[in-house]
This record gives C-alpha cells, structure tokens and sequence, in this order.
C-alpha cells in the first residue's frame, strides 16, 4: 500500500505477497519474502494480479475487484479481467 499522505512514509509502498501455491518458507528463505493470509488484502491501493490461480477467480472477479479501495489501482497481467467488470472508481491496467 502507499502511504503517500504520511510525512513518515511518503512515496513508500508497503508490498504484501500472496501466493495460494506458494510455500511461506521457501518464498522466505529463496526470496526474502514474506507471504500474508488473503484476509491482509483489503482496502488497498492497488493490487497486481500477476498469476491468475484458480483459487483467485473461482469465486469471481468481484473478490478481486472488492480489495482494492475506491480511487485505487488493479493491474491485470495477463489480462482476465473483464475491463467492464471492474467498478468505475478504479483504474484497470491490463497487459
């Protein structure tokens, strides 16, 4: 998330990494990388769906599309996602 309205913190991203395949402990230990529960992406100010997993659109894109706050950004890698399913309020880039 950025937080761009806190002196602290301005122009920061605070990236969380979800990964449904993944293993926590190799992305840890490969990567340096710490994976978050799904439940951790809410409110936010853009989301990149880089993989299209199966746990991801089996449910819809709404799920997708309801993590990201009005305003926000969700870049869509391999393009999935119906551009006309995404609400007004949030910028779609699609590769």
């Amino acid at each position: 998330m950025v937080h761009a309205g806190d002196k602290d913190t301005a122009g920061r991203i605070d990236a969380l990494v979800h990964d449904p395949l993944g293993s926590a402990e190799v992305a840890l230990h490969e990567y340096g990388v710490t994976l978050c529960d799904l439940d951790e992406l809410a409110g936010l100010d853009g989301l990149i769906l880089a993989v299209p997993h199966a746990a991801y659109l089996e449910g819809g894109i709404d799920p997708i599309v309801g993590r990201v706050r009005p305003g926000g950004v969700l870049i869509d890698v391999k393009s999935v996602i119906p551009p006309a399913s995404v609400r007004s309020d949030i910028t779609l880039w699609s590769l």
